[in-house]
């Protein structure tokens, strides 16, 4: 009798069983392809958050041993200096917070330009802390000459108590900052191939996407560096009776939806909406670079002495920001019209399709991503 076969006896598989071509672009090791692509971003986004939590942790502490050591009865015109330490703990709250929610955004979004981004402003936050320092030990010294400390406590003893830490957080934020530049690179590595797979190899295109990309980016670090700037002007220069501190408070929704806008009208193509929010970003130049010019006018001093070089900070840096978030947007809005819109509703298309289990819905979408 001769051995029959059947094709579950072959390779000890069924004809159900035998593996149906993959869909995807095969790699030699797609386990290790995939826990790489993984770790690189896992790790940025672990930076950022020891990183957030570690100088929250030292901004708390040196807050309630600023708290615990001031003499409850003082009142004396020196308000603006007591005030301008206990303000850092909301902004670094507002600054660790969103830098968080921005890395995560990136990384979802595999945008490298907002990964770099977050790099570069990690960086500048780091040069602004080592102000903070500065500036707490000149308010401390002030504090001390007018009485506002409580007895028993000197401008010596607090500097003693939390000096360390002041210092150690840009250490920290400058270290973070290392980290973050080595895996921003292998980041880039990891996410290179999302613009070749949605604009093809176009070079045109790929210009195209990135001055979309480096716009957008722009518009999240904008609101970053705005609202920085108001939440320390709101909270030691201006007062709840002055008419600036209602406009100030009011700045913050308005800058929010007119972002938003920005965005809505690039990723949609609305040349309006860009001309619009273009002429806003001149009045929002001119503003700051009012404010910047008031904080060196010495018949302001009283009212910005208390945190003129946190001030100035942000304010050169937003007036940076905006300069080339202006430049973009009109650099994005001559490139309307020539083909990015219809690439990323090819790109939507294809998302869509690639939820779908049939094959030839994959094939039209995977032809849409790419250009002839």
């Amino acid at each position: 009798m001769y051995p029959t076969f059947s094709p579950s006896s072959i390779g000890g598989r069924s004809e159900n069983s035998i593996e149906k071509p993959s869909l995807q672009a095969p790699t030699s090791h797609p386990e290790w392809d995939g826990l790489i692509r993984r770790r690189w971003s896992i790790i940025f986004a672990a930076v950022a958050l020891v990183q957030a939590t570690i100088c929250l942790a030292f901004e708390i502490y040196i807050y309630v041993r600023f708290q615990w050591s001031l003499n409850p009865q003082f009142q004396s015109n020196y308000e603006k200096q007591i005030e301008v330490i206990p303000i850092f703990l909301p902004l670094f709250v507002f600054i660790f917070c969103y830098e968080n929610v921005v890395v995560w955004d990136a990384l979802i979004a595999q945008n490298t330009i907002q990964v770099i981004g977050v790099g570069i402003s990690n960086l500048v936050l780091a040069v602004y802390t080592s102000i903070q320092a500065e500036q707490i030990k000149e308010s401390l010294q002030v504090m001390e000459s007018s009485g506002a400390l409580r007895q028993g406590q000197t401008a010596e003893s607090l500097l003693h108590d939390t000096q360390v830490f002041l210092i150690a957080i840009p250490c920290i934020m400058a270290l973070a900052t290392v980290f973050m530049g080595f895996c921003t690179w292998k980041v880039y590595q990891e996410f290179a191939w999302k613009i070749l797979k949605l604009v093809g190899a176009d070079y045109p295109m790929k210009q195209r996407y990135v001055y979309y990309q480096v716009y957008i980016t722009l518009l999240k670090f904008d609101f970053f560096f705005v609202v920085g700037f108001l939440i320390q002007l709101v909270g030691v220069v201006t007062k709840k009776w002055d008419p600036e501190f209602g406009l100030t408070i009011a700045a913050i929704p308005v800058t929010i939806a007119i972002l938003l806008a920005a965005g809505y009208s690039a990723h949609n193509e609305k040349k309006w909406g860009m001309i619009a929010t273009m002429f806003l970003y001149l009045g929002a130049l001119i503003y700051f670079i009012f404010k910047l010019a008031r904080l060196f006018s010495n018949d302001w001093q009283f009212y910005y002495r208390a945190v003129k070089m946190p001030l100035a900070t942000f304010a050169i840096v937003a007036i940076s920001l905006i300069i080339s978030t202006f430049f973009n947007a009109l650099i994005c809005t001559l490139n309307f019209g020539q083909g990015l819109k219809e690439q990323f509703g090819a790109a939507r298309r294809a998302s869509n399709a690639s939820g779908s289990s049939d094959p030839a819905s994959l094939e039209e979408g995977n032809r849409r991503m790419t250009i002839h």
